[in-house]
């Protein structure tokens, strides 16, 4: 597989924490990545893949996380990505997030919540799909490969998350990119293998 700059596509899948292995729903997650790399062959479309290991929320299981074998297994089920990124090397990027925020309540409440607990997960996925779709300068094309459109493979029990990350992108110059954002939920147990 070689790495596209530019695609008409990035497509996120198998998004995984460090306080677990691969498990059913990353197994359905690579079956509907299956899926939607056979109809984007069918149309000729250019795509980029790449995986998201979530190393912010459960930091004291970072440094023990098998990046290797994470990549040997999506290997061995022939999805390897383009790239994989971790999820901390966003923070500047997610305060550059912050800072373009149009809407100024939105924005001090953001501000508050990351000086009183963290960054947020909604505040991370707004800053992720920005960064793919080359909006934010804090992240060059050679950490992130750009791409015209999202999908995002994930577990139906994200989606929550996702609405947050909407609003925010909607509260930001670039809100027009919520028409080129699609997600794919699905439903499997998060039952290691």
């Amino acid at each position: 597989m070689h790495t596209i700059l530019n695609s008409d596509y990035s497509i996120e899948y198998c998004h995984i924490y460090t306080n677990e292995g691969a498990g059913n729903e990353h197994i359905a997650s690579i079956d509907t990545l299956n899926t939607i790399i056979g109809k984007l062959r069918k149309q000729a479309a250019t795509y980029n893949l790449c995986v998201m290991v979530d190393d912010y929320s459960f930091p004291e299981t970072s440094m023990e996380f098998d990046y290797d074998g994470l990549l040997k297994w999506l290997g061995d089920k022939q999805a390897v990505p383009h790239f994989l990124i971790q999820e901390s090397s966003l923070v500047p990027a997610a305060g550059e997030v912050v800072e373009q925020l149009t809407d100024k309540r939105r924005q001090k409440s953001l501000r508050d919540y990351i000086q009183r607990k963290r960054y947020p997960c909604s505040l991370f996925i707004a800053t992720w799909y920005l960064a793919r779709l080359g909006k934010l300068r804090t992240i060059s094309a050679s950490e992130i490969l750009p791409a015209r459109q999202l999908i995002n493979i994930l577990p139906l029990r994200f989606e929550p998350f996702e609405a947050e990350a909407r609003d925010i992108l909607a509260a930001t110059p670039y809100a027009d990119v919520l028409q080129v954002i699609t997600n794919e939920y699905i439903e499997a147990d998060q039952e290691e293998i």
